[in-house]
């Protein structure tokens, strides 16, 4: 098994988790419902924006004490320029509000090919104050799929989904975050519940300071309650 991949149990004891607002509109100021200490938003929609609107989505975050996540499906990104134009000026305008920058595929199964894709992100995710990338896991994606990505610079680390991918906690290494799509065999998940949600946070509980993207549908109504049960 690659040293990448072995098992990462934290030392230190634990961090509470952090709740993500996932598909957030950054066009949104209405009041935030509770639980969330963090705001995930589509950086390509977020660059399509006028400088006020971005302005004005920057201050409400920051009034708030809110962490932003930006998230890149990378099917929109044609060059590996682009990619790196974008995370130049979400690090620009946002920067200490960035809790990590997501990449996403964009496909069941994205970690095939998706190295050569990133091109030559300039990135350095060890040193200080730089922006660290988290590439999220395809619904179809194992840690063989994203082998390819293990020794890339520009990957600080896993956004799994804590429900679909579970199987693999044993197999993967910290630094490590979640996002909850919804994804079921047969349907689509609105609703976790309090049986299944405090099941999806145990498992989470091994890893060393967590971030749960809320994505489902049901996530604004269920938010408070994942945030409930992880501190009961």
């Amino acid at each position: 098994m690659p040293p990448a991949l072995q098992p990462s149990i934290p030392s230190d004891p634990p961090v509470p988790l952090r709740l993500a607002l996932g598909k957030f509109d950054p066009g949104r100021l209405d009041p935030l419902p509770a639980g969330f200490s963090c705001l995930e938003f589509d950086a390509v929609e977020w660059s399509r924006k006028d400088a006020h609107a971005r302005k004005r989505f920057r201050e409400q975050a920051r009034r708030r004490s809110l962490r932003v996540i930006p998230r890149v499906s990378l099917r929109w990104i044609r060059e590996p320029e682009a990619l790196q134009d974008l995370t130049d000026a979400l690090t620009e305008e946002l920067g200490a509000q960035i809790e990590f920058l997501l990449l996403a595929g964009g496909q069941k199964r994205c970690g095939d090919g998706l190295r050569a894709r990133l091109g030559p992100l300039r990135l350095e995710p060890q040193a200080e104050k730089a922006l660290r990338v988290f590439f999220e896991w395809g619904e179809e994606d194992s840690p063989l799929t994203v082998r390819e990505l293990i020794d890339c610079a520009a990957v600080s680390g896993w956004v799994l989904d804590p429900h679909w991918h579970r199987r693999f906690f044993t197999k993967v290494k910290a630094p490590v975050h979640f996002r909850l799509h919804g994804w079921h065999p047969e349907r689509w998940m609105r609703r976790y519940g309090e049986t299944l949600g405090r099941e999806i946070l145990q498992g989470i509980g091994r890893f060393p300071s967590p971030v749960l993207i809320l994505a489902h549908s049901g996530r604004e109504i269920e938010g408070a309650d994942f945030a409930r049960w992880s501190s009961a």
